[in-house]
């Protein structure tokens, strides 16, 4: 007999080799089969035993070994902890495959191990609300706000799709939603009149403006933005995205006048006293519904004389003019601040003047203003204030005594 001895080391078919993994596999679940080492020597002098030398990080693998009948040694990798490609998505395993000599022959396969994505992260975005101001008159088409959201897995399943909706309350408790609730969601809250005045990107995530906005009819835009992948089982979450629309100088003022006459007639009675009301003059303006500011009433018959000032929610300021008396007859009047009104201001005449163009004009102080003007005919209705004169205080005439009765 020839008796064997230690020449052969063990040696592997390949110095490496490569596997693949899904992130989602679970420990002592899944294992691969790796090329065992041949040893040409026999028996003890054989393949013994293989482990990791290098590269297992967290011990993510552990190998299984068993001997067939035809004396090889062979070999499988299994998992052996969690996997997280976001973590970690590549492995460099070293193994070495040992002899049973003294001392053992040895040989070494690198396995690459890749790690295979799993649709495990959903998309986040760069914060959870986002603001933004646009003003009323921004031109359609333009983008104002650019929403991010990121996605660690990789492929289709970290590729982002961005749409938007109208913010409801019932769409609190949908935030950071998933897959399963996701036509629940668009049920819920899509197709409705605020997210009808934007638009998003669905690749890119800019919001831009699709429908004219007005301040005074809504300055305030609520809106929820969903970012999906596109897994096959996709993931999504949401964002608040709050749009106020500035104000700008586009309305006019709106003044009424009414007359505080029993037929609400613009008429006044010549013996009227100093401080009598004529009418009271009522102004709103789309503009000014925000914040506090002044207005300001005068009266002249070309330029403004008096003035009060009252508080008004507006971030204008608002003068009142009133024109057409030409000797003073009438001004402009305050007692609260909040009613103005017109008022006689010196005796009038009907005998003198009879009728008054009077035109009252108010302007805002926006860029650029804004002003109304109304004007009425105001009639002065005349009272017995003039007794019967004669042309003279004595007459004189001459009649010859034959006159006839009823002569002229």
């Amino acid at each position: 007999n020839i008796e064997d001895v230690n020449d052969n080391a063990p040696r592997f078919p390949t110095k490496q080799t490569e596997l693949e993994f899904p992130e989602n596999s679970k420990p002592k679940d899944v294992k691969r089969t790796l090329p065992p080492a041949i040893d040409l020597d026999r028996a003890i002098l054989g393949t013994q035993s293989y482990q990791i030398i290098s590269g297992n990080v967290a011990n993510a693998f552990r190998l299984i070994s068993h001997r067939e009948k035809d004396d090889i040694l062979y070999l499988d990798l299994q998992v052996n902890g969690v996997l997280d490609r976001e973590t970690i998505a590549n492995y460099q395993l070293v193994i070495e495959a040992s002899d049973g000599g003294q001392p053992p022959l040895k040989d070494q396969l690198l396995v690459n191990i890749n790690i295979l994505d799993h649709n495990d992260c959903e998309p986040v975005f760069s914060q959870n609300h986002y603001y933004s101001s646009v003003t009323e008159n921004v031109t359609l088409g333009t983008s104002i706000l650019k929403i991010t959201a990121t996605d660690n897995d990789e492929g289709d399943n970290g590729k982002i799709i961005y749409s938007l909706h109208q913010r409801q309350q019932s769409s609190q408790s949908l935030l950071n939603s998933k897959s399963d609730t996701t036509n629940q969601f668009d049920s819920v809250i899509d197709s409705t009149p605020s997210s009808a005045h934007f638009a998003i990107n669905p690749r890119t995530g800019w919001i831009s403006i699709i429908k004219p906005l007005d301040h005074e009819s809504q300055d305030l835009h609520e809106l929820v933005v969903i970012a999906k992948d596109q897994g096959v089982q996709p993931l999504q979450t949401s964002a608040f995205v709050s749009i106020r629309v500035s104000d700008i100088n586009d309305n006019q003022p709106i003044v009424s006048v009414i007359f505080l006459t029993k037929n609400s007639k613009p008429m006044l009675r010549e013996d009227a006293t100093v401080g009598e009301l004529v009418a009271r003059i009522s102004i709103n303006d789309a503009d000014a519904l925000a914040s506090d500011s002044s207005l300001s009433s005068s009266s002249s018959s070309m330029k403004a004389k008096k003035s009060s000032s009252k508080r008004f929610s507006s971030y204008h300021s608002f003068s009142v003019s009133l024109f057409g008396a030409s000797d003073g007859e009438f001004g402009l009047k305050t007692t609260d601040q909040i009613v103005y009104l017109i008022v006689v201001t010196a005796p009038l005449d009907r005998e003198k003047i009879s009728k008054y163009h009077l035109i009252v004009m108010v302007s805002d102080d926006g860029h650029p203003p804004q002003n109304t003007t109304v004007s009425f005919d105001l009639d002065v209705i005349d009272v017995n204030d003039n007794p019967p004169r004669f042309d003279q205080t004595v007459y004189h005439v001459t009649l010859p005594e034959t006159i006839e009765i009823g002569s002229k």
